[in-house]
C-alpha cells in the first residue's frame, strides 16, 4: 500500500517544514529540494524498528502513523527502537503538529508534491538486493568498473 497524496500534505503542512524531533530545526524541503524523511512510527516492514503484525496495511501508511524526520533524526529513532518506542514517537508527533498549519496552501501543496516525488522514487528492497549482487544497470556498471 502507498502513503496517499492527501496524507503528504496533509503531515507536511502539520511539520511546518521542520523535523518533528524535539530541538532539532533541520528542515525538510531546501529550495524546492527534499531533505527529510517520512517516518513510520510502527515499521512499514516485518523487520523493520516497531513493527506491529497489528497494524493494517493502510494503518502502516496512514497519518497517525507517520511523522518527518531529517535524515540524522529518522537513523537515529530507527538504529534505537527501545529508547524511542512507538508511544514516544506519538507524542513526539502530537507535540510537534499542535502548532502546524491547518489550511493547505498552493505553495505547501507543491513543496508536499515534492516529498510525496521523492517517497515514491525509492528503490524496493528487490532493487536494492539485485544492484548489491551486481545486477546494475550498464551505465553505473560501467561507472564502477574498470575497463581491463
Amino acid at each position: 500500500m502507498a502513503i496517499k497524496t492527501t496524507t503528504i500534505k496533509r503531515l507536511y503542512a502539520k511539520s511546518s517544514n521542520q523535523c518533528a524531533f524535539p530541538k532539532c530545526t533541520a528542515p525538510i524541503i531546501v529550495d524546492g529540494i527534499v531533505v527529510g524523511e517520512i517516518c513510520h512510527i510502527r515499521a512499514r516492514r516485518k523487520n523493520g524498528p516497531r513493527y506491529d503484525p497489528e497494524l493494517s496495511a493502510s494503518d502502516r501508511d496512514g497519518y497517525d502513523n507517520l511523522l518527518l524526520l531529517c535524515k540524522t533524526c529518522h537513523k537515529l529513532i530507527d538504529s534505537d527502537p527501545g529508547r524511542y518506542p512507538p508511544e514516544a514517537l506519538n507524542g513526539i508527533k502530537q507535540q510537534h503538529e499542535e502548532g502546524g498549519i491547518v489550511e493547505i496552501t498552493p505553495q505547501l501543496a507543491k513543496d508536499a508534491q515534492l516529498l510525496l516525488d521523492k517517497f515514491e522514487k525509492k528503490p524496493s528492497a528487490s532493487a536494492r538486493a539485485r544492484s548489491k549482487n551486481g545486477d546494475r544497470p550498464p551505465l553505473i556498471r560501467q561507472a564502477n568498473e574498470s575497463p581491463n
